[in-house]
């Protein structure tokens, strides 16, 4: 089933129906690793980034859809899911900066 927004998303999730593909979120996340590319990221480290945000967008989405109801909470927990990014893409550049990069995996 096709989601056009977070709102169709849940309404989805409240049905029971499991098998949802958002929109426009792959297109997104494909963007997003093209703008790693060109940023220089080695072609690995780019889709392996892509992949690891979409996994934790899945487990927040789970996360936080039984409080799709209560707004307050919703926001409260969002902020909470965006602070967590944050650190997460922190860390990451950190493990960049110290010769974590995952070059081997170029076939030339």
């Amino acid at each position: 089933m096709r989601a056009r927004d977070m709102t169709h998303l849940h309404e989805l999730l409240k049905m029971g129906i499991k098998d949802i593909e958002r929109e426009t979120f792959n297109s997104a996340l494909s963007m997003g690793e093209k703008v790693l590319l060109a940023l220089g990221f080695h072609p690995h480290q780019a889709r392996k980034r892509a992949k690891i945000f979409h996994q934790y967008d899945l487990e927040v989405i789970q996360k936080m859809h039984h409080l799709w109801d209560d707004r307050s909470a919703y926001v409260s927990s969002a902020k909470q899911a965006r602070e967590e990014l944050g650190r997460i893409f922190a860390e990451d550049q950190r493990n960049l900066q110290h010769g974590g990069a995952d070059s081997a995996w170029v076939v030339k």
